[in-house]
């Protein structure tokens, strides 16, 4: 989860991860076809400004109601205290244009956008860059690959079955 907040881009501004690539999609001249802003290569710093964990009432009730049924009232009770935590955090991104943003992304999400200046210093510098919403481009993305064995195996399994 990744959110856009306010900052020195355009308002109507939002921010995505798509396929565990960061961006933030400009409005452009064309609602179907929008700006593309990577933030890999174009981050140079981000800065943490409030931690703040989240409790969530239905995931935490069926949490509780799982718990509930396979280990009875224990279970429930663990269920309750456990169930529906989710950390999000309130950040700064500083572009290496000098533009920034403020933006509120989970624990997980934000952990991969601090990396984003380490990464992107191995490479050669570059300009921002802004592109066109074009098709991705799955080759190098491993999780598509994972994804299309589990959809040839699924489709082996049911055509084994009939």
């Amino acid at each position: 989860m990744l959110k856009y907040i306010a900052g020195d881009f355009p308002q109507g501004t939002t921010a995505s991860e798509m396929f565990g690539v960061l961006s933030l999609t400009l409005p452009g001249r064309s609602a179907w076809k929008p700006e593309l802003f990577p933030l890999e290569g174009n981050v140079q710093s981000v800065s943490l400004v409030t931690e703040e964990n989240k409790h969530k009432l239905l995931p935490k009730a069926g949490w509780g109601l799982i718990g509930l049924a396979t280990f009875g009232p224990a279970g429930a009770l663990a269920g309750l205290l456990l169930g529906g935590k989710k950390k999000e955090v309130c950040f700064v991104c500083h572009m290496k244009d000098g533009k920034q943003f403020m933006g509120v992304a989970d624990a997980k999400t934000f952990q991969k956008l601090h990396t984003l200046p380490f990464r992107s210093s191995l490479t050669s510098p570059q300009e921002p860059k802004t592109t066109t919403a074009e098709t991705p481009n799955f080759a190098n993305n491993p999780t598509v690959g994972c994804v299309a064995a589990i959809i040839i195996f699924v489709f082996l399994i049911f055509l084994a079955g009939h």
